[in-house]
């Protein structure tokens, strides 16, 4: 680390820190994320509990997607080394934080095209034969010229393997991901896709879990999402365009979800219309969430009389 002069924490990791650093020889601020590769190795927290990140594999996908200039929307791993038992990943700094840190909803301009820089970021990804599993909020970084960057690898694996591991955020995880006979990974990353589109609009997941356990979720299956969002209130919130492209991204079965290139190539990509305005969206959707405990609740007793339920969101 004699290159890299530590400026401060900027977060506390399952292996170590990430840290806020100069580099000596550039000059230029990055992103240190130091790990203990003893706790890496065994795949156990600091802490002594079993975890699934694999920085193996997490070092494999950021040098694919960091080769030659990148990806203007992934960070990119400048440098990565051992030493002293520690293990160091050396990214761009991103000077905006997670976007799980800012303000939501957010308002349509803004959500276009940040989502169309992560979908681009996506098949970038899918492109180098990797899936992300673990795309959420607080795995997209902000660069200081307000660009996203998606981050953060350690549950990514192979494209073409099917898996059966459950691993990722609860609120983002695909159905298909519950029902342990295994899975394709690309239709899982384009549902998380949906589940972020949806809270980055409205300012809240659409439910805690996308399995049966899950009373709201039941009804989105059965009815479907704008259902839901009807119920809530807030369906006048997102464009049609919007909606066609939710209700194409959150479809239960995998084989009839949109793929990645579909995602992309969907006209809400392509043209922002600005329908509610910011300071508006933000009031009604701020009451949304006042009341929105008691409207499932309500929602629920109709739709399931002999088991009343308040979901926690």
């Amino acid at each position: 680390m004699q290159r890299y002069t530590k400026d401060e924490v900027l977060a506390k990791a399952l292996y170590g820190e990430v840290i806020a650093a100069t580099d000596t020889v550039t000059g230029r601020k990055v992103a240190v994320k130091c790990m203990e590769l003893a706790a890496a190795t065994n795949r156990t927290s600091l802490q002594g509990v079993p975890i699934a990140e694999d920085i193996s594999m997490e070092r494999e996908v950021n040098r694919a997607v960091s080769q030659g200039h990148g990806h203007p929307h992934i960070m990119r791993l400048l440098d990565d080394f051992e030493e002293g038992g520690m293990g160091y990943f050396v990214f761009e700094y991103c000077a905006g934080g997670e976007l799980f840190q800012h303000p939501l909803p957010m308002d349509l301009a803004t959500t276009i095209k940040y989502f169309r820089q992560i979908v681009h970021a996506v098949v970038f990804l899918h492109g180098r034969g990797y899936a992300h599993r673990d795309i959420s909020l607080e795995n997209v970084l902000l660069d200081g010229h307000g660009n996203t960057k998606l981050c953060d690898f350690g549950l990514a694996t192979e494209l073409d393997e099917r898996s059966t591991h459950i691993v990722g955020k609860a609120f983002y995880m695909a159905p298909e991901m519950y029902l342990r006979y295994g899975y394709e990974p690309a239709p899982v990353d384009v549902w998380a896709l949906g589940i972020m589109l949806l809270i980055i609009l409205t300012g809240a997941p659409p439910f805690a879990r996308a399995n049966d356990s899950d009373k709201v979720f039941v009804f989105v299956k059965v009815h479907g999402i704008a259902s839901v969002l009807r119920a809530w209130k807030v369906l006048h919130l997102i464009p049609p365009i919007a909606l066609d492209l939710l209700e194409k991204m959150l479809v239960v079965d995998p084989t009839k979800r949109l793929t990645i290139q579909d995602v992309m190539a969907h006209p809400f990509l392509k043209e922002p219309v600005q329908v509610v305005t910011r300071g508006r969206k933000r009031m009604i959707v701020r009451k949304w969430l006042t009341k929105m405990r008691r409207r499932i609740h309500q929602m629920m007793r109709n739709v399931f009389p002999k088991t009343p339920a308040v979901v926690a969101m």
